[in-house]
């Protein structure tokens, strides 16, 4: 059984797979500081595929369509 706790339920998740790291957690850095997302970074496609089977989906996904290992 997975338990949602109140704070979880107000925020929005968030998903940024990017394999440029600077522009991904300034990204994050930024949707945080509004205390109104759950962000997840990323920077590979396998590792965006491990986190959405981990979390069982995200609200919302920012993701590169030029990373290594994807086709655009």
């Amino acid at each position: 059984m997975i338990r949602i706790t109140k704070e979880r339920e107000l925020k929005t998740s968030v998903l940024i797979a990017d394999d440029h790291n600077l522009v991904a957690e300034a990204t994050a850095h930024i949707l945080q500081a509004t205390g109104t997302y759950d962000v997840t970074v990323v920077g590979t496609l396998l590792e965006a595929r491990a986190a959405v089977l981990a979390q069982g989906g995200f609200d919302i996904v920012l993701l590169d369509l030029d990373m290594p290992g994807m086709g655009g």
